[in-house]
């Protein structure tokens, strides 16, 4: 199963990521830094991607997947680059960046103004004009990017903490000069502006609260700007520090937050995608919270100020953030089910119907069924049941597509139901050439994962599984089952670093039942195990660790 995104450090992901991603594309927020081309669009941001999909095996012709709920922004804080800091070895010295060389950059001569590699360390004079001051921050930007990347050649954490903050600090310096100084142009005190509002966000996700509590009050200041890209700037970290606010439980906030976002209106769609997404952030955190009708008004705000961009991959990435609208409600109750809170069968069948109704589609079904497989691995029958049943009623008669995926959905929950305390009878021939009897385990609990070469995501429970078998040497063994459709070199591969035998069971991709002992199984997701008690027979079918404990625990007792 994969999970459902959600949002986590909403301050760090709206404030410090601002300016640590820059020069990065459209995962900042203010567009592309501070360099003279780019102080007023974005023409050349690549828009982020969207969510991979699960990895479907299509083993029993199914293909259920989780929709997509938004995406999660939250990234590394400045003081940690990709959330791991570089090795020694990350940047060899043909990779490391060379000495600048733009004519005119306040570049230091003296020794004591390199860094910890020997290159020139940018310093800020007292005596740049205008021009030069634009073309510093351009090149604080280029170095803040090096250092986030890993590609500075600083391999020591504090050594490049300490150089990100140094340039943040000349950057916010450099910036506000240009703010004041009497030979700059409007257009160049905008970009002093944009990049004091960049260097304050560094700051305050830093944990600076004089940072962040300066930044609060230029951004409110910002609103009343006559440059708009200012007063879009200004905004967004007003969102943010809404977003913050709404975590801590301040009632004012989820309207506050709406009213920040229908105020925004883009003048260049692609330049505003880092906008979007924040909306999309504030769309989603809104639901989560469960203020549904606020979370509806920046759905819509998103779609009015998007969705019918030009460019296609805008209009995609719109729809995307703005999520279905009709699944907040019943995300809620999901959540709270899946977390061992109490969910009314009533009330969950009257949200699911209500779904149904609101929206026949696929992405509905698609929706309920990953959400009723979830439910069954965290042992949450009644909800699970009652989904399975509001399936069978609203679809059973449905277009070829519908029906189709409601069929394979509730077909494999009956095949799971019904081949529980049933005997483990299957003949198999084993990856390692030799025959196993399954009939040699009785009187041991038996656990067989299902897993195939080209799926990763299918062994990633076998550590805990040769953990449990070291724990109980004597009561557990473990048997794989292996799905590829050969037993080729990546197979073989595998194998041997499983430490246990298994079983195969050839795929043939080209028959209508691709796999009969997955269909027998009702397997329609990875990773995938099947407990035998200790008489041989299924105990339990497992694709959850929580469900997998319970499903061991129970067997082990069972004498």
């Amino acid at each position: 199963m994969q999970p459902t995104p959600r949002l986590q450090n909403i301050r760090l992901s709206l404030l410090g990521r601002f300016a640590c991603h820059l020069t990065l594309g459209a995962l900042l927020v203010f567009g592309n830094g501070c360099s003279r081309t780019d102080s007023t669009t974005a023409s050349t941001q690549e828009l982020p991607p969207l969510p991979p999909e699960p990895n479907d095996l299509n083993l029993a012709a199914t293909n259920s997947e989780t929709p997509s709920q938004g995406l999660g922004f939250a990234g590394p804080p400045v003081d940690a680059p990709n959330g791991n800091w570089p090795s020694a070895t990350a940047v060899t010295p043909q990779e490391s960046p060379s000495p600048r060389t733009v004519t005119g950059l306040p570049i230091a001569a003296d020794d004591e103004a390199m860094d910890a590699t020997g290159k020139p360390r940018l310093q800020l004079r007292s005596d740049l004009d205008p021009d030069k001051l634009i073309d510093f921050l351009a090149a604080a930007d280029q170095d803040m990017e090096l250092i986030y990347s890993g590609r500075s050649g600083l391999s020591n954490q504090d050594e490049a903490i300490a150089e990100m903050q140094r340039i943040i600090q000349a950057k916010l310096e450099a910036s506000r000069r240009l703010v004041e100084n009497p030979d700059a142009s409007p257009e160049q005190r905008t970009v002093g502006k944009r990049g004091e509002l960049q260097a304050l966000s560094h700051l305050a996700s830093s944990g600076s609260l004089k940072a962040a509590e300066e930044l609060e009050a230029i951004a409110t200041a910002g609103l009343a700007s006559d440059e708009p890209t200012v007063v879009s700037d200004s905004r967004l970290v007003l969102i943010g520090f809404a977003l913050e606010a709404l975590q801590n439980g301040k009632d004012a906030a989820p309207q506050r937050i709406v009213d920040l976002v229908e105020q925004h209106s883009p003048t260049n769609e692609t330049a505003d995608v880092p906008a979007m997404m924040v909306m999309g952030q504030a769309r989603e955190l809104l639901a989560q919270y469960g203020h549904i009708d606020e979370a509806k008004r920046v759905r819509e705000a998103i779609l009015k100020s998007f969705a019918n961009s030009s460019d296609p991959d805008v209009a995609m990435m719109a729809a995307k953030l703005a999520g279905a609208v009709q699944f907040d409600g019943i995300d809620k109750l999901r959540a709270d089910a899946i977390a061992d809170k109490s969910v009314d069968v009533a009330v969950w069948t009257a949200a699911a119907q209500q779904l149904i109704d609101e929206s026949r589609d696929l992405l509905t079904v698609q929706y309920l069924a990953s959400t009723a497989l979830e439910l069954e691995g965290t042992n949450n029958s009644p909800l699970a049941a009652a989904t399975y049943e509001l399936l069978a009623k609203n679809f059973a008669n449905s277009s070829e597509s519908l029906g189709r995926e409601v069929a394979v959905a509730i077909d494999a929950n009956e095949s799971r139901q019904a081949i529980i305390g049933s005997p483990f009878d299957v003949k198999l021939p084993s990856l390692e050439g030799e025959t196993i009897e399954m009939s040699d385990y009785i009187g041991r609990v038996v656990l067989l994962p299902f897993w195939a070469a080209e799926f990763p995501a299918s062994m990633q429970l076998f550590p805990n599984l040769i953990e449990l078998r070291e724990q109980h040497p004597n009561d557990i063994v473990i048997v794989g089952v292996n799905l590829d459709s050969r037993a080729d070199e990546r197979t073989a591969n595998a194998k041997e670093k499983l430490g246990f035998p298994s079983l195969h069971s050839a795929t043939d991709p080209s028959a209508e039942v691709p796999n009969p002992l997955v269909k027998k199984f009702g397997m329609v997701s990875m990773p995938f195990l099947v407990v035998l008690d200790r008489d041989g027979n299924v105990a339990d079918i497992c694709f959850t660790q929580r469900k997998l404990n319970e499903a061991i625990a129970k067997s082990l007792a069972k004498r």
